[in-house]
């Protein structure tokens, strides 16, 4: 558990760190990242389970009553979606739900101040019915005309495919499995007991974060469950946004 929480951490450090410095995202060349990362986990004969599309942006000068105002705009321009509002001593957040055609959608209006510096930002998650890819080309078209109502049409799309093994292979085994796939370098690795956590860089995806003097644009997180005999995988790109 203590790993679990502190890659998502990381991957929450990487996504501000990432909308903080825009010039940081590179495009290229590519097809349809989302079944990409699909393929990959059938062709290492993996099971998915789940996937979700993330778009998230950080939002500049927000203060008290500007929060408020977005609040009453957001509830007041998707009366839709049901809306709950979550306030501690720091954190302000609405969260907005609906539950549509191709699942849940997720949309989260969030202010955080800590010892001054108040971090604001505005978060759009789909989070399919279904595991298959026989939907979806509609369900991602539904989701970039979806985001538009408030994202700019350069702000970038974050996929995440979960899914299990229950082959015999190591872990180690089976993330080269997945980097092969999508012909991927490996950048950065973390492992604690039956947990792993890579970083790589796979021509074949769209976007790119720059790091230090890196380019990363897929994470994949590996558990062995020794109760269930499998091993649950989450792979993401250009990082996972999700806990895992």
């Amino acid at each position: 558990m203590k790993l679990f929480k502190l890659a998502t951490i990381i991957s929450l450090v990487l996504l501000v760190g990432a909308f903080l410095y825009q010039q940081t995202w590179v495009k290229a060349q590519t097809g349809n990242d989302l079944r990409l990362l699909m393929e990959a986990v059938e062709q290492e004969e993996g099971l998915i389970n789940e996937w979700s599309a993330v778009t998230c942006t950080l939002v500049d000068g927000v203060t008290q009553e500007l929060f408020e105002q977005k609040s009453e705009q957001l509830k007041a321009n998707h009366s839709d979606f049901f809306w709950t509002m979550n306030t501690t001593t720091e954190e302000q957040q609405l969260v907005g739900t609906r539950l549509g055609k191709f699942g849940q959608e997720k949309l989260v209006w969030q202010t955080t101040d800590t010892n001054g510096q108040r971090i604001s930002y505005l978060y759009y998650e789909l989070a399919p019915n279904t595991s298959t890819k026989q939907d979806l080309e509609q369900a991602q078209s539904f989701y970039e005309t979806q985001k538009q109502n408030w994202f700019t049409p350069d702000q970038p799309t974050f996929y995440t495919v979960k899914g299990t093994f229950e082959d015999n292979r190591t872990i180690e085994e089976q993330i080269n499995g997945l980097l092969s796939q999508l012909d991927a370098t490996k950048r950065e690795m973390t492992t604690e007991s039956h947990f792993t956590s890579v970083s790589a860089e796979s021509p074949r995806l769209s976007q790119k974060v720059r790091l230090a003097h890196k380019h990363m644009n897929v994470q994949i997180g590996v558990r062995h469950d020794e109760m269930g005999g499998k091993t649950n995988i989450i792979i993401g790109t250009p990082i996972i946004t999700t806990e895992y």
